[in-house]
């Protein structure tokens, strides 16, 4: 079997002098590989099979029998690498914290220890009769966050 940690470096290698970043490398008990890359304006189909050429070039199938698929990751995919958080600046995403509390806001921005969300969302002001719409920057902590997705919209 061929390990995560061989795909890694090498994609990383190939990756170095490219806008194409590497997002994660998932294996199976049955050697079916999905290798997800991603660059700051998507990745083309083309660029996948590009990739998918290079690592079937790299790892020979006659040694190791795998299947191999590479691809974006998925809208449904939770962000995962620095890169995607970069990529999502200024969007609107969901958090998902450790403790199951939800929060929808803008992507401000991010560092090593986390990200700063901003929230805009109805709650009672005292002495005011109606909800009020009130925006906050929050910062949360990486190490506090479960997922982090870009939300979906059709608007």
């Amino acid at each position: 079997m061929i390990s995560k940690k061989k795909i890694e470096n090498f994609l990383k290698e190939e990756f170095k002098d490219s806008d194409v970043f590497l997002v994660d490398v998932n294996i199976n008990s049955a050697n079916f590989i999905r290798v997800f890359v991603d660059k700051p304006l998507g990745v083309s189909i083309n660029e996948c099979y590009e990739i998918s050429r290079k690592i079937t070039g790299e790892f020979d199938r006659d040694e190791q029998d795998y299947s191999l698929d590479v691809s974006s990751p998925g809208l449904d995919m939770p962000l995962s690498v620095t890169e995607q958080y970069e990529k999502n600046l200024e969007k609107e995403v969901q958090v998902v914290g450790i403790d199951g509390k939800k929060h929808t806001g803008i992507l401000k921005s991010h560092s090593q220890i986390g990200i700063e969300l901003e929230e805009t969302k109805k709650i009672a002001v005292e002495g005011k009769k109606n909800k009020q719409w009130i925006t906050k920057v929050l910062t949360i902590k990486f190490d506090d966050i479960k997922t982090v997705k870009v939300v979906i919209s059709f608007k």
